[in-house]
Parts: structure tokens; C-alpha cells; sequence
């Protein structure tokens, strides 16, 4: 029965949507009046808005319905559908992320851009729905005037469109975040409760933290922190803590020339030793040899502290 499903699935290419614009961007809307969209995936981005009416989202495991104001994202690969649709519009922004010159990481700092670029695409299916982000009407107008700009932006391909396009984007992108923790909303749930932690731990993981620290942070307790944790990331608290700091380590590795025990602490790790025995788990390879794949032997040909300053001396 899997196996069947699995021969229906539709893929959808980049290719079908790119446009001549030359940004691997597109906005795409639909008004469709078929009852059924089948089951497809494809192999880019997309940000999916209800406009108005309503309809049904299909999954490999069920379906949930839809309505005007709903927003949230799809990774390459997720399999989704629509069926019930009744003047069901949607807005859609497209786009390729390994060519997309956008600086997400600029919105690191916003405890709503992991719970909907990170947490929320992932636990979806988990969580039955319940927690994906819904805009009201005054959102909804705001959202649907910056697609349409960038729609415009893109159409005309007038002077200065590709930074106003990246403006337009950082606009949408901006306000979606926002509306994830607004704080007037009646109640945080579980899934937001988690970014608030990981927005913590992206500002924090030089310092030593604990799982009983962050679980409070959470305000769950142990348990019920790391069910949470696992459920929208994959990871126990800890683990994600430590790739975090790996990540981090193999960024100052390929841009500086700090030695490895400053990497070390530099990363939240409490010894050298260790971090070289997690790096090594993770990527199969030394820190010092990693480090010889970009450079060599040549140690003037990297960066210098001042030159490349670390995460945790900017936050300084």
C-alpha cells in the first residue's frame, strides 16, 4: 500500500518555475478551482499563504484543513496535497536556497525564525497541525501586499529590483517571525516554548549549560522538556546543543587561525581533548587536518583573530 502511494507522488522541478529574472526566486498563485491537487513534492522552497476560502491539506499521513491566513513553509521533499478546496487562493514564494543570496542568518537573533524556518516544517505531521501560524486579517494584508510587490519587483525587472525584491523579502520574512511569538497571543505553545531555547542557545552555547537550565528556561519539566525537544528537532537538548557548537567550531576553523584550544573555548566546549574527539565524531576527521583541507600548510594564507573576530567577540 506504501509503495503505491509512493508511485503517485508527483515531483515538481525547479526548472518548471524558474523565471528570467535571473534571482532563484518566483512568487506563484493559485486560484484553483479543482476539488483535488494530488500528492507532489519538489526540489526547492516554498512559502505557501491562504488568501481566502478554504480547503484541505493532504499528507502521507492525513489531512487538515486549511484557512484564509494560514502561512507556513515546505522544505524540498515534503509531500503535501490539497483536496475540498472551496475558492481556496493561495499565494506562493518560491525559492532555491542553495542560490538564494538572502542572509538568514540575520534573523537568527528571533526566536520565530526557528520556529518556522527550523521547528515547525519539521513537527507538522507530529503535531497534527496544531501549531503552524495563522495571520489575521491585518497580517493577512500586510503579507499578501509585500508578495504582491515582489511579484511586481520581479515582473518589471526595473533599475534596483533585486535589492528591492531582498528588502520586500526581508519585510515578509521580518513580520512572520514577529507574529510567531507575538506576545499577545492567548498561549505559547510547546513548539514555541522550544525556539525560545534555541534562540537562547544560539546566544549562549560558549557559556556551560545544562539540561535542567534550559528545561527551566522552558518552563517544563525535565522530561517533558526533552519529549518536547526531541519531537520538534530529533535531537535530545544536548545533542543539538553540541552540533551547535560544532557547527560554530567548523566556521572558525575554515576563517581563522585561532588555535584549537581557543576554538575550544571559544565553542563552549570544556576541554580541547573533548572537542577534538566530538569533531571528530561528526566529521570523520581532526580539527587540525580539517583545517589543512582549506589551507595547507600555509597558516598566513588564514585569517587572523582580528581579521575574522569569533561569534562570541562580536556579542562582546
Amino acid at each position: 500500500m506504501a509503495s503505491e502511494k509512493a508511485e503517485e507522488v508527483q515531483l515538481y522541478l525547479w526548472e518548471r518555475y524558474r523565471r528570467i529574472s535571473g534571482l532563484p526566486l518566483n512568487v506563484y498563485m493559485v486560484r484553483d478551482s479543482r476539488t483535488v491537487t494530488k500528492l507532489h513534492t519538489h526540489d526547492f522552497e516554498e512559502l505557501l499563504l491562504v488568501v481566502n476560502g478554504t480547503g484541505s491539506y493532504l499528507t502521507p499521513s492525513g489531512k487538515y484543513q486549511l484557512e484564509q491566513g494560514d502561512i507556513f513553509l515546505l522544505h524540498p521533499g515534503q509531500v503535501h496535497g490539497f483536496t475540498n478546496q472551496h475558492h481556496l487562493e493561495i499565494y506562493n514564494v518560491l525559492w532555491r536556497s542553495p542560490d538564494l543570496t538572502f542572509d538568514f542568518g540575520a534573523l537568527n537573533s528571533m526566536p520565530g525564525y526557528h520556529l518556522f524556518f527550523q521547528l515547525e516544517p519539521k513537527s507538522r505531521e507530529k503535531t497534527k497541525f496544531r501549531q503552524h501560524l495563522h495571520l489575521n486579517g491585518e497580517q493577512l494584508a500586510e503579507a499578501k501586499r509585500l508578495i504582491e510587490q515582489i511579484q511586481n519587483e520581479l515582473n518589471n525587472c526595473t533599475d534596483g529590483y533585486r535589492t528591492m525584491v531582498y528588502a520586500l523579502l526581508s519585510q515578509l520574512f521580518v513580520l512572520i517571525c514577529r507574529v510567531c511569538v507575538n506576545p499577545d497571543r492567548e498561549k505559547r505553545g510547546g513548539l514555541q516554548k522550544i525556539a525560545g531555547v534555541i534562540q537562547y542557545m544560539s546566544e549562549h552555547y560558549a557559556k556551560e549549560l545544562t539540561h535542567a537550565q534550559l528545561a527551566k528556561l522552558a518552563n517544563m519539566s525535565g522530561a517533558t522538556f526533552s519529549r518536547h525537544f526531541r519531537l520538534a528537532t530529533g535531537e535530545s537538548p544536548m545533542e543539538y546543543l553540541r552540533n551547535m557548537r560544532l557547527n560554530q567550531a567548523e566556521k572558525l576553523l575554515r576563517t581563522t587561525r585561532l588555535p584549537l584550544s581557543d576554538i575550544s573555548d571559544d565553542c563552549g566546549f570544556c576541554d580541547s581533548n573533548y572537542f577534538i574527539m566530538c569533531f571528530r565524531g561528526r566529521y570523520g576527521i581532526t580539527p587540525h587536518r580539517y583545517r589543512k583541507l582549506f589551507y595547507g600548510k600555509d597558516a598566513s594564507a588564514v585569517p587572523s583573530r582580528d581579521a575574522a573576530p569569533s561569534l562570541q567577540e562580536k556579542k562582546a
